[in-house]
């Protein structure tokens, strides 16, 4: 679907094959325009897709965002995929909750994870790189896979933002991990800390 040309209102379903959005399209989805994926490839290139309601959800397949090309979860879901983010924009808000269970998210890339929503790392192919430039309020997850914090920033949990690692890698560069509420654990998986990093167990 291109910006240009084509206009996405209605409900649209990835069920196999590939599906592009590029040229800027921007696809808000609604209860009269859902998207759906089950599996297939959604590359989103210079583009937006908001899913907005709880009638949408990606539980499957692949996600591709490049040259600023934007996922926003909202739908106060679970979902599920694998995501490659290059120099793209990935947000989860609205208490959704958002699984890598492969992919890259790379440090070009945007991450915004809104308070009460949850990033889980669940993949063994599954890197997440998270930044100063990113907003890290809601909770982290770590089962499997590897987690990269770096440049600065700074994550201090609270109730609404926890983080629990049960597997997997952690790995601190340069930045602060500091669990400063009950609900956050590391019961197990790897934690490396570099360059002067700091993680504080202080609830």
């Amino acid at each position: 679907l291109d910006g240009k040309t084509d206009v996405a209102d209605g409900h649209l379903a990835l069920n196999t094959g590939t599906l592009n959005l590029k040229n800027g399209i921007i696809k808000t989805t609604s209860d009269a325009g859902t998207y759906n994926q089950s599996a297939g490839t959604l590359n989103v290139t210079g583009s937006s897709l908001i899913i907005n309601d709880a009638n949408s959800q990606i539980s499957g397949g692949n996600v591709n965002l490049a040259e600023s090309g934007e996922l926003i979860l909202a739908n106060s879901k679970d979902n599920t995929a694998n995501l490659n983010s290059t120099n793209g924009r990935f947000g989860i808000t609205n208490k959704s909750t958002y699984t890598a269970t492969g992919g890259t998210i790379d440090k070009d890339s945007v991450v915004t994870i809104e308070t009460n929503s949850r990033l889980k790392v669940n993949g063994e192919n599954a890197e997440i790189n998270l930044t100063k430039n990113d907003s890290t309020l809601g909770h982290i997850e770590v089962n499997s896979g590897n987690l990269y914090i770096s440049d600065d920033l700074t994550k201090v949990t609270t109730d609404n933002g926890t983080f629990v690692q049960t597997g997997g890698n952690t790995t601190i560069t340069k930045s602060t991990l500091e669990l400063n509420d009950a609900n956050s654990q590391i019961s197990g998986g790897n934690i490396a800390l570099k360059e002067g990093s700091t993680l504080t167990f202080s609830p």
